[in-house]
């Protein structure tokens, strides 16, 4: 009985002794949309509480269909989550994109940075960050996939105090062409 209770306690002992794990860092060898992202919906969540009748006007286009509304934004996570989605930091993507920088020639302050991938058969093509006062303002990116049945070309550009813009388009070999676009205004 003693062994029993002996070895019991030997193996809580060893169970309860802290093993470190080895953790893994966050690899942000290129600029984290994902970050940016969530700072945007943190300050468009603090709009929407200190103004509570405040509405984003919304457009959105079908092929010839279009449809406008004022409205407030239930889930600015939901409304984004394309952005959010675009993550070009991923352990499978170091090496897939060149970067461009521009810089004001007296300042030497970002203007712009560019990522643009190195092969077409990386989803996200290329992605434009735009600077002012060395903070991110503006960030274009730009989506494709493809195989021999369909063409698949996406457009978001997000630009802060101001809206968001996101085109869709889309190519079946043997059908027409399908267009989407959701257009907000803040």
């Amino acid at each position: 009985m003693k062994k029993i209770i002996l070895t019991y306690l030997g193996c809580v002992a060893l169970w309860a002794c802290d093993v470190p794990k080895p953790t893994q860092n966050k690899i942000t060898q290129f600029f984290d949309i994902a970050q940016f992202t969530q700072q945007q919906i943190n300050i468009l969540i603090a709009r929407q509480r200190a103004q509570p009748d405040w509405r984003v006007h919304k457009t959105i286009h079908h092929n010839s269909q279009t449809e406008s509304h004022e409205l407030a934004i239930k889930d600015w996570n939901k409304e984004l989550a394309l952005f959010q989605q675009t993550n070009l930091n991923k352990p499978t993507l170091l090496d897939a994109y060149r970067m461009d920088t521009l810089r004001d020639e007296i300042t030497q302050d970002i203007q712009r940075i560019r990522y643009i991938a190195n092969a077409d058969n990386i989803y996200t093509q290329a992605v434009d960050i735009q600077y002012k006062a060395q903070q991110p303002y503006s960030i274009s990116i730009i989506n494709k996939s493809h195989n021999t049945i369909y063409t698949n070309e996406q457009y978001l550009e997000y630009i802060s105090d101001k809206g968001y813009k996101i085109v869709q388009k889309q190519r079946i070999w043997g059908w027409r062409s399908d267009e989407f676009t959701v257009e907000a205004t803040f």
